[in-house]
């Protein structure tokens, strides 16, 4: 039996377990359950600057602006599946996994300038991924924002599949506990992510 997979799940909201956290929980609630090994970062607590263009890192493949960066960067390259959870501000997610994001520039140039592999050693397992979100709006192109992003995020960082989980009309502290389908959603990809 192969090692268990290494989920690195990503809380982007500023407001300390809210409802885009509680799903992302609940998510890694089965990911461990399905024995996947889970390490969870809040991104708002990091000091993680907006990228500066600078393209320092078109020429080694590595951010050279020196923060809090450089510690997601290493998780984000030593995992096996990746899972962001953010609110919707304004279509998109929000400013603080924004920044990290655009930082994510550096795994970009590493692909697609420098043409290297993510790791000089191969990779032992597919890499997967999953974004997790929540608005208060209903409307029908509430996510396509955050789609848009997410899209591009994981192609960066060379995860070529991913899932979602989201839920509209979710806006007060908590009220995504009142809404089953979403957990039970979010407990399954949790749970597909553990799978090799």
């Amino acid at each position: 039996m192969g090692r268990r997979p290494k989920v690195l799940a990503l809380a982007c909201s500023p407001r300390t377990g809210g409802n885009s956290e509680i799903l992302l929980d609940r998510l890694i609630a089965g990911a461990s359950d399905a024995g996947a090994a889970v390490e969870k970062i809040h991104v708002p607590r990091l000091e993680i600057a907006g990228c500066i263009e600078c393209n320092g890192c078109f020429g080694c493949g590595f951010c050279v602006v020196e923060d809090d960066f450089q510690y997601v960067a290493k998780k984000l390259t030593d995992a096996d599946r990746v899972v962001i959870a953010t609110p919707v501000f304004f279509m998109g997610p929000s400013a603080q996994a924004k920044a990290m994001i655009d930082r994510c520039q550096s795994f970009w140039a590493r692909k697609y300038v420098l043409k290297a592999p993510l790791k000089e050693e191969p990779l032992e397992m597919e890499r997967r991924g999953a974004w997790v979100s929540v608005g208060g709006t209903r409307g029908t192109r509430l996510f396509d924002g955050i789609e848009l992003t997410m899209r591009y995020f994981f192609d960066a960082i060379y995860i070529a599949s991913y899932t979602r989980v989201e839920a509209r009309r979710v806006d007060a502290k908590g009220e995504i506990l009142r809404r089953e389908d979403a957990l039970s959603d979010a407990f399954e990809k949790g749970i597909e992510l553990a799978q090799p």
